[in-house]
């Protein structure tokens, strides 16, 4: 992957998540379940990727948190989370940015890479692995995103819905931008039973259980790691 060009990964997350607060600090095992993300991302620093959470500005105490684990932390507004990424994208000036958001503790930076070998190879504005298109099961999902595609964005009227989720309006507009699709091809069925983002108290208790199924691990995990365990021991959702 070319030197030159200047890739960051940015996290958004939050304390003060409406139907499981806090969820970012849970315990899974012996680690918060931002601190586990932090350890499958941490190996992508010797690629040449920066890292850096985008968290809302009045969370102090995940602030302390993440720069206790040797994080980089720019804080921002709660709603408007793009902005909260512009501001990053502003300070960073990198050629494209990773979203990733900070309840998928199982993100597989391996994943990453190579979805980031295909964006720069094909000269896209944006490449997914959502299973809505077809890409990851929920929870290996993230984005990656050109810098001209950031400053178009940031250049349009966004809606409240583009704000929150910051790339919708690529989504919305996307024979206007050049797009791709990262898979690894899994049955439909096994496709939609698999989730591993943590949004409810249900979610954390699965991941909890996934998590102590692996054993012992050392990081990072990698996604097949993971599907093999859902697979053979059937815990489809």
């Amino acid at each position: 992957m070319g030197g030159m060009f200047k890739k960051i990964i940015i996290v958004q997350a939050r304390l003060g998540s409406h139907r499981l607060p806090e969820k970012v600090m849970a315990k899974i095992g012996n680690y918060t379940l931002i601190e586990i993300l932090s350890k499958q991302l941490d190996g992508l620093k010797q690629k040449g990727f920066e890292i850096a959470y985008a968290i809302p500005r009045d969370d102090f105490a995940l602030k302390k948190y993440l720069e206790g684990l040797n994080q980089i932390v720019v804080q921002g507004s709660e709603e408007n989370v793009f902005s909260r990424f512009q501001q990053v994208i502003e300070q960073y000036q990198p050629d494209a940015a990773v979203r990733i958001t900070g309840d998928c503790p199982f993100i597989d930076p391996d994943v990453i890479f190579k979805m980031c070998e295909d964006f720069i190879k094909n000269e896209l504005d944006y490449i997914t692995n959502d299973e809505q298109y077809g890409g990851m099961p929920r929870g290996f999902d993230c984005e990656i995103i050109a810098r001209k595609a950031w400053d178009r964005m940031a250049g349009q009227c966004l809606s409240a819905r583009n704000k929150e989720h910051c790339t919708s309006y690529i989504i919305d507009n996307r024979n206007e931008f050049k797009t791709g699709l990262y898979s690894i091809h899994l049955p439909k069925a096994e496709l939609k039973g698999i989730r591993l983002c943590v949004d409810t108290q249900q979610d954390l208790d699965y991941v909890r259980d996934i998590c102590k199924r692996l054993g012992d691990f050392s990081f990072p995990i990698f996604h097949d790691r993971i599907i093999d365990l859902i697979r053979t021991q059937s815990l489809w959702r």
